[in-house]
């Protein structure tokens, strides 16, 4: 009983895997070249890490005078 339950089990796996792939095969068109994308990951993070950088604004207060300091 357990070796037709078993065997059960396997084909019915195996039918559903091979209607799986089967059912919906996936064509995708051909896409155009875009030659301007950056591939070097490197040269890519750098470039945001800088863009990032410069954006910043700094903006500084005028600091009042400390009277206690001696010179």
């Amino acid at each position: 009983m357990k070796t037709i339950t078993t065997i059960t089990a396997l084909i019915t796996i195996a039918i559903m895997f091979s209607v799986n792939l089967n059912a919906s095969p996936v064509t995708f068109n051909q896409e155009s070249y875009i030659d301007d994308i950056q591939f070097d990951t490197e040269c890519v993070s750098v470039q945001c890490k800088y863009q990032k950088a410069i954006s910043i604004e700094f903006n500084f207060e005028e600091e009042e005078y400390i009277d206690d300091i001696e010179f």
